[in-house]
């Protein structure tokens, strides 16, 4: 059995490819349709109560949220806890000036 090291010449044109699929998978992103992100606010108002001053929810709210919309996920990558707080964070404040 003969051994190589790292410094001698390949044998083989393959022996130099670096399979780098399963390590370096792009992340899919989770995909947010308007049904989705209606979903997401009728679900929030349905949980105000648990709004805090700043119009922020607690994480298990965001969790559930998540956990709702994913029963009728069509496309994208599962929706998480961390997504759906920034999903809130970048509509929250146009739709919050429009319920007051």
């Amino acid at each position: 059995m003969q051994t190589r090291s790292s410094k001698s010449p390949s044998n083989s044109e393959h022996e130099d490819l670096v399979v780098t699929s399963s390590a370096k998978r792009e992340k899919e992103n989770a995909s947010w349709s308007l049904e989705d992100e209606a979903k997401l606010l009728a679900f929030l108002m349905e949980h105000r109560a648990s709004m805090s001053d700043n119009q922020m929810f607690k994480g298990a709210i965001f969790n559930e949220a998540a956990t709702e919309l994913n029963k009728s996920l069509v496309k994208g990558a599962a929706k998480t806890e961390a997504g759906v707080k920034a999903k809130w964070s970048r509509v929250c404040h146009p739709f919050c000036y429009c319920d007051t």
